[in-house]
């Protein structure tokens, strides 16, 4: 199992600067098989003191290893909030993928006065005319019934280079997180590839500014391989 971890870094990066932050590697969680292992080898009862100890040893062990294990949500938090308290980078803002995206997190960057840009998972639900729908179905039918919608938008990354964009934003109530700016965006001018959403507390912000910010956020992207959960966290200086 030692291959298979969850990894959670934080870099800061800029057109100038690209330097490391924070690496939390964290084992996979075996809970389960644990607890598996503690029920097939339980015994009525130990006679030999020898035995007894081992297996209180056993039991303390899987407590701890249960109190030890944190979430990556909550590993990035503490990232976070270390970043912050620390001070060292006054004007940056944060970019992550939608692994991380919590009330919690957010708040935490909004109280700091920065803000944050989040891939947004197609399931979620956002208001539409008055309706909670699927931000996907949303998409769908703008693709189909408004095309025009979708603005063609070029975008500098980081290294310099620009990449053209099609995109659709528009501030919108999300459940507990409240208004925020959504962003949809194609790669081909005909709508035919499978969008992404984007989403940001800074409503203010143009559809072309989330995607540059966001296209910082890859400077922390880490092999696969070797992992079988990323939580990638990026602080980018715009």
């Amino acid at each position: 199992m030692a291959r298979y971890q969850t990894v959670v870094t934080a870099v800061i990066a800029n057109r100038a600067l690209i330097d490391g932050l924070e690496a939390v590697v964290q084992p996979p969680a075996l809970h389960e098989e644990e607890e598996a292992y503690l029920c097939a080898t339980a015994k009525d009862s130990y006679e030999q003191m020898e035995a007894g100890r081992g297996r209180l040893l056993e039991l303390l062990h899987h407590l701890l290893h249960r109190r030890a294990y944190r979430k990556r949500t909550e590993v990035a938090l503490e990232v976070v909030t270390q970043l912050e308290q620390e001070g060292h980078f006054p004007a940056a803002h944060y970019a992550f993928d939608n692994g991380l995206l919590t009330l919690e997190l957010t708040r935490c960057i909004e109280g700091a006065g920065k803000h944050w840009v989040s891939e947004l998972e197609s399931s979620r639900h956002i208001q539409w005319q008055g309706q909670w729908r699927r931000v996907d179905a949303v998409a769908a039918d703008l693709r189909h019934g408004h095309p025009e919608s979708f603005r063609p938008v070029r975008v500098r990354c980081r290294n310099g280079a620009t990449k053209q964009y099609w995109a659709f934003t528009k501030v919108v109530r999300l459940k507990r997180y409240g208004r925020k700016r959504l962003v949809i965006v194609h790669e081909h001018a005909a709508l035919t590839d499978t969008p992404r959403f984007f989403l940001t507390d800074a409503q203010h912000w143009e559809s072309g500014r989330v995607l540059e910010t966001w296209s910082y956020r890859w400077a922390s992207e880490i092999g696969q391989s070797d992992y079988d959960s990323r939580s990638l966290l990026s602080s980018a200086a715009i």
